[in-house]
């Protein structure tokens, strides 16, 4: 929801390359396209993650409560489930969403 408490509803293509601020989505998008570009390497020759997700949460954005952490943790996640590539321990985990954010 935004802050008038109607639904967001975005879509996007997740191309690493179109990590670009100033796009017409959400700037939070970006936290997502980083992570998967952090995954995509992990995958086979030739393939790429295709997958339709739902973000929902009540952690306020920019609020300093770590919301882009939260998501990028449950975009890892949610990539891990669908791929079946998983780092090898959770600080690897941890250092991948963080360099998302860079």
């Amino acid at each position: 929801e935004d802050e008038s408490g109607n639904l967001e509803i975005v879509s996007f293509d997740a191309n690493p390359e179109l990590l670009v601020p100033g796009m017409p989505q959400p700037f939070w998008t970006n936290y997502v396209k980083g992570v998967v570009k952090q995954y995509a390497a992990d995958l086979p020759a030739g393939k790429k993650f295709v997958f339709n997700a739902v973000f929902a949460s009540d952690v306020p954005l920019g609020a300093g409560l770590s919301s882009s952490a939260a998501l990028e943790v449950a975009t890892a996640t949610l990539l891990e489930t669908i791929s079946g590539v998983v780092p090898p321990n959770p600080a690897t985990k941890a250092l991948r969403c963080q360099k998302a954010e860079h």
